[in-house]
């Protein structure tokens, strides 16, 4: 059985509780200031750099909310 990492965007969905809805990379190029505003009004005071150095240490992989460690 092959487990897929968590993409950083269902990684604060999963710890944060918010809906934070994908984009393409058709989207990227024309709607790249929309689709960051979108995410820093749903984040709230939430800083998503610090979100994604906790992503980038035990985050990529589901069952870290079962045990960080």
């Amino acid at each position: 059985m092959r487990m897929w990492g968590m993409f950083f965007r269902e990684y604060m969905e999963l710890s944060l509780g918010v809906s934070i809805p994908p984009c393409t990379l058709d989207d990227v190029p024309t709607d790249h200031v929309r689709f960051a505003e979108d995410i820093v009004e749903r984040l709230g005071r939430k800083n998503p750099l610090a979100l994604f150095k906790g992503y980038l240490r035990h985050g990529y992989y589901p069952f870290y909310f079962e045990e960080r460690n």
